[in-house]
């Protein structure tokens, strides 16, 4: 806020004796031109330059040339005093016309003794006339909007008169457009005083004060008051910069229809069709603002029923509108009526209101009005739409394009459009079946749509995708019940996909139980699991390897949605399956077979110097290549972060790296007895893994294996700390009291090394014991008292065997049961792993000639004791 600067004027009372007089046309421009350039418009001619906003009225100093004046006694002095600080505080709250200070000076002011004096009653509207606030609102201005008791709007508008009234804000609007929302009382108090031109005075937007009155829904006595002072029908026609009417402020605001009636009757007879800028008229804002029936009848009766049909710059007729957003029959059957009795009816007119209805999913009752008007011929030879934004559907695609479609207006339009509409396919060939599903429509509509159409109700689009293809994890388990035929369920889309695989790639909102139920529903059209591995690289121009992407997509899938998407019986079936087929069985027994080869070399056919013989030469390296390739082929049709992660590939990529140290042993300077015992151990290790691919069993074992020592990582972490710290203080606290590290005497020898216990006077040594004690259990320093190492070995017995020993077998049971629990899903992931790369390795036709009934058909396969997940329980 701003400081109330010297006021004084060059008379001797310290006032202008020049007030303000009405302002002029000429005036009145100025001010617009000020307003314009940013400036508050000030409306006394002698105001010192520098505009005032607001009172300070905690600065004593600020108002010291108008209160120090000999001519103003001390209790008014002090009165004023507390006047602006009432004047200052009151601006800032919103109930300010409770100050007390205010309440103390309209008191005093309003007493015989001063108000009679027209030097104080100056002085209080000059003070009144120097306010402005931030938006260049003055007092009266700011008491309106914040809603000042009326006591206090007349005083206000009395002292400050006719300048004040006059005085406009920022965007140009005077005291009257802050008032019409007011009483009749206060209105007609400020046209009193300051004339009736302030009412046809416009502001920025050239708008009067009627139609900031129509705005804001004012009283219909203020109405009527303005418009008989302002000049009646002129005021009432008068348009602001975008050629709006009061009338059109009126129903854009929901007025009362009194209102609207009044406007109709004091206005020029074309006021109903009168156009904003944008071809609105009044009609058009009443429909689109869900005005009551009323209004629209008024509206409608004055115009003549031409109205109706008139539209916007974008073709929009207040039909459009009210069937896009109204839900009140009463209003669309007040335009069908005033249609009825035109001569013409605008069809495509009509049929586009039909579709705004039903794109909206409302109930039938919006839609029994058009029956009078021959909606049902209508449907029935209109099926498409021409609206651009409807994409040349049929009215039945429109309803069905929300999931809120009412099953009552659904049948109103498959009553009237007959059997004819629901055949209807829009350009991308989707039938009313894609439009359901697509947008989960109820399946009660569903379902009456297929007994309708028959089995004509199946239907493929133009990127080859039946209905099915498009359900999510919204759609109800019913409609895949009703869709999952086998023609459906194996319908290949021309991007080479299944609906499983729609439902796959479906990342966000993953449909689980949508892909178990469809699986069902697969597993009983197809028991064997022939259909889902066939090339389908002729359905598209892409790849090969790109097409076949169900069982690949399984396996990139995070690890949640894989393991729902694993519990599918179908999902078993194709992976046995591929498993059953002979080339497969034969790479699988020639990976163990090379894994024995490369064990018998490591183990029993190489000696100490790990020297070859010609036959063992030859059949390492042939183990080497396979053991390569395979390796090579499982990198390349793997994700990189799935590959790394997975145990048995670590193992196999250690193997391939000590079996090329083995090739290059003479050549490369390495310890052949560790490099021997490294690959013995990493040999054996990895023929459990080969072998885990066929034997379920030993597959959950090491996928519990897996789990645990992922697990016990923490555990192992924490525990080599707490050992290495125990370590140091061992190596710290030394050797029993009466021996000496320097003693080479005893250090030398075994036996009086471990009787003084001198292994802590080496750092390496006290590694070592600490881990053996960690490990056998054999704690030191137990066999007689021996001060600070006794109670080092006290402390670490008890963290050690009682507290981590405890935390190690809770963490194992507690690891245990969860891969119990999930020991279905690590065998079927593994098998799953292994087919996407033997698909990688022989390719997808290869597998399929061999998957094919009509190439073999084993009557008994090997696995399929697992194709139900109950035997998993045996």
């Amino acid at each position: 806020m701003g400081e109330v600067i010297d006021l004084i004027g060059s008379t001797e009372d310290g006032f202008d004796d020049n007030p303000q007089n009405v302002p002029d046309a000429e005036d009145r421009k100025r001010s617009a031109k000020e307003e314009a350039e940013g400036s508050p418009a000030m409306n006394d001619k002698n105001i010192d330059p520098i505009l005032i906003h607001g009172f300070d009225g905690d600065d004593e100093s600020s108002t010291t040339s108008i209160l120090d004046s000999n001519t103003i006694d001390k209790e008014l002095r002090v009165k004023l005093r507390e006047l602006l600080k009432a004047l200052n505080s009151m601006t800032k709250t919103p109930n300010w016309f409770h100050n007390r200070a205010w309440d103390d000076v309209d008191e005093h002011l309003k007493s015989s003794k001063h108000h009679s004096e027209e030097k104080h009653r100056r002085l209080i509207k000059k003070l009144l006339t120097r306010y402005r606030d931030d938006k260049g609102r003055n007092l009266i201005q700011v008491a309106f909007r914040k809603r000042a008791p009326l006591d206090i709007l007349k005083y206000l508008i009395d002292a400050g008169g006719k300048d004040l009234l006059w005085s406009t804000d920022n965007i140009g609007q005077n005291a009257l457009f802050y008032a019409v929302d007011s009483t009749l009382e206060i209105v007609k108090k400020i046209i009193e005083i300051a004339g009736d031109e302030i009412i046809v005075q416009k502001d920025r937007e050239q708008r009067n004060a009627l139609g900031c009155a129509c705005s804001f829904s004012a009283s219909r006595e203020v109405i009527e008051l303005l418009i008989e002072k302002g000049g009646g029908a002129n005021l009432v026609a008068d348009c602001d910069r975008d050629n709006f009417t009061s009338l059109h402020y009126a129903c854009r605001s929901d007025a009362d229809s009194s209102i609207v009636n009044i406007l109709l009757e004091k206005g020029p007879s074309d006021l109903v069709s009168m156009q904003t800028v944008d071809g609105w008229t009044a009609l058009h804002h009443a429909c689109y603002n869900n005005a009551r029936p009323e209004i629209i009848q008024l509206l409608v009766n004055r115009g003549h029923h031409e109205i109706v049909g008139m539209g916007t710059k974008k073709k929009n007729t207040a039909l459009h509108f009210i069937c896009a957003r109204s839900i009140d029959p009463s209003v669309l059957e007040i335009l069908l009526k005033s249609y009825k009795k035109q001569n013409e009816i605008d069809c495509d007119e009509v049929i586009n209101a039909l579709f705004k209805i039903c794109a909206r999913g409302l109930f039938s009752n919006m839609l029994m009005p058009f029956t009078d008007l021959g909606g049902g011929t209508m449907i029935t030879h209109h099926v498409r739409s021409k609206l651009e934004e409807y994409e040349n559907k049929s009215i039945l695609h429109v309803a069905c394009s929300t999931a809120e479609a009412k099953f009552d207006t659904i049948s109103l339009l498959m009553k009237v459009g007959g059997k004819r509409l629901l055949k209807v396919k829009d350009d991308m060939g989707n039938s009313i079946i894609h439009y359901c599903v697509k947008n989960n429509v109820d399946v009660q509509i569903i379902r009456t749509f297929i007994d309708v159409l028959g089995d004509d109700w199946y239907v493929i689009n133009r990127k080859g995708n039946n209905a099915l293809h498009y359900t999510s994890s919204s759609t109800p388990l019913e409609v895949i019940d009703l869709l999952a035929s086998k023609k459906a369920s194996f319908e290949i889309g021309k991007d080479g996909d299944y609906p499983l695989d729609c439902m796959i790639k479906k990342r966000t909102n993953y449909p689980s139980q949508q892909i178990i139920h469809l699986q069902e529903y697969m597993y009983e059209h197809d028991p064997n699991g022939y259909e889902l591995p066939h090339d389908r690289s002729n359905n598209s121009k892409k790849d090969a390897k790109q097409k076949h992407a169900t069982l690949k997509c399984i396996r990139d899938l995070p690890k949640k949605q894989r393991i729902d998407t694993l519990k599918g019986n179908y999902v078993w079936t194709v992976l046995n399956n591929q498993m059953s087929q002979p080339i497969v069985r034969a790479v699988i027994l020639l990976d163990i077979l090379v894994q024995i080869v490369v064990v018998w070399e490591y183990s029993f056919n190489i000696d100490k110097n790990m020297n070859f013989s010609a036959t063992t030469w030859i059949l390492f390296l042939l183990s080497f290549l396979w053991i390569t390739l395979r390796e090579a082929i499982q990198f390349y049709s793997s994700n990189f972060w799935a590959y790394v992660s997975d145990v048995s590939n670590v193992i196999d990529l250690t193997q391939i790296y000590l079996m090329i140290c083995t090739f290059l042993r003479d050549i490369v300077d390495i310890n052949l007895l560790h490099l021997q015992v490294f690959c013995v151990g990493i040999s054996w290790l990895r023929l459990i893994f080969v072998c885990s691919n066929v034997i379920y069993k030993v597959k959950v074992f090491l996928s519990a294996l897996e789990s645990i020592t992922k697990h016990l990582l923490p555990f192992i972490f924490v525990t080599t700390i707490i050992v290495i710290s125990f370590a140091h203080m061992f190596h710290v606290a030394g050797p029993l009291s009466n021996v000496s590290c320097l003693d080479e005497s005893i250090t030398s020898v075994k036996e009086l090394r471990d009787e003084y216990q001198t292994w802590t006077c080496s750092l390496n040594d006290s590694y070592f014991h600490s881990f053996a004690m960690l490990l056998s259990g054999d704690f030191l320093f137990f066999d007689s008292p021996s001060g600070l190492r006794s109670t080092l070995s006290f402390i670490f017995a008890a963290v050690i065997g009682i507290i981590l020993l405890n935390i190690l077998i809770a963490v194992v049971n507690d690891s245990f049961k969860k891969v119990e629990d999930n020991s279905e899903y690590a065998f079927w992931l593994g098998r799953l792993r292994f087919i996407v790369e033997m698909q990688g390795l022989l390719g997808v036709k290869a597998m399929d000639c061999m998957s094919s009934p009509s190439k073999i058909t084993p009557k008994r396969r090997i696995f399929t004791q697992w194709d139900n997940s109950d035997s998993y329980s045996k």
